[in-house]
């Protein structure tokens, strides 16, 4: 009978776990972001562009070739790493 009473009291004070009232916040924003702003998630259209694979792999060739060539990086000298390979030789 003791142990049902101690059991009984640990679980009525007990608080929420903080990850569920955000959890719901989340959903809810969701859920009510897609009915009032119509074409939110609408997944053709970015800005009302439609992107295609070409489009993508350009962007990606745009981006890998600043990331090697153009990008000063810290860690280099502040120097590309296409300067800093081509400064030791390689």
């Amino acid at each position: 009978m003791k142990i049902k009473k101690e059991k009984k009291a640990l679980t009525q004070g007990k608080a929420m776990h903080p990850f569920i009232p955000l959890l719901v916040m989340v959903v809810l924003c969701t859920i009510i972001s897609y009915f009032v702003v119509p074409g939110a998630y609408d997944r053709e259209t970015v800005d009302g562009v439609n992107p295609t694979t070409e489009d993508v792999f350009l962007l990606l060739d745009t981006y890998v070739h600043y990331f090697n060539n153009r990008r000063p990086a810290a860690a280099l000298g502040y120097k590309s790493p296409v300067q800093y390979k081509t400064e030791l030789g390689f």
